[in-house]
């Protein structure tokens, strides 16, 4: 009717495009670190592997990686998964970051404590993760057979790096810090 106007519709004449979606929360500066070190540990003078051969290993993972994890909580549990009702749980690093770590283990010679300082990380968390993605991938795979050089501390590593004209960023600060992301990853 002409008088009650455009109020009288329940879904509007004309169609309108959706909304602008927001922009998700910023990454925390230890979340910032942590990316940019990660970035830099992909590149293929450190691994050995072209990037897109690393996307293309940690895709290939994804799933027995899953299923290991879900196996090994199983095992500790006892018991099937139950819905967590207690405060989440904090961040963990994800596949892409433990791949890495273990490229940097075996083909570097990086001790664990040497990756974890560098990640921001304590080194009996990127242990069992080194120890998990081995498992995976076992230790004559390509991508952690031995490299050309043995490197026991982040500053021979950056030293290595500079050579290649690759510049590592400083490392996070250590502790238990959470990402906005927590729940999207999956925990070492």
């Amino acid at each position: 009717h002409a008088f009650h106007g455009d109020w009288n519709y329940t879904l509007l004449p004309a169609w309108r495009p959706a909304p602008a979606p927001r922009p998700g929360p910023a990454p925390s500066p230890h979340d910032a670190a942590r990316a940019a070190i990660l970035h830099v540990l992909a590149s293929p003078a450190l691994t050995g592997l072209p990037r897109p051969a690393l996307d293309a290993l940690a895709a290939s993972l994804e799933l027995p990686w899953a299923a290991a994890r879900e196996q090994r909580l199983h095992l500790s549990r006892g018991r099937p998964r139950r819905t967590r009702t207690g405060p989440a749980a904090p961040f963990r690093y994800d596949l892409r970051a433990c791949l890495l770590a273990a490229i940097c283990r075996h083909r570097l010679g990086m001790p664990a404590t040497s990756i974890a300082s560098l990640l921001g990380a304590h080194h009996t968390t990127i242990g069992p993760a080194i120890a998990a993605i081995t498992s995976l991938l076992g230790t004559a795979h390509p991508a952690l057979t031995p490299g050309p050089a043995r490197i026991r501390t982040p500053a021979e590593l950056r030293d290595y790096a500079a050579a290649t004209g690759i510049t590592i960023p400083s490392a996070p600060p250590p502790g238990r810090h959470t990402s906005p992301a927590r729940h999207t990853t999956t925990p070492c």
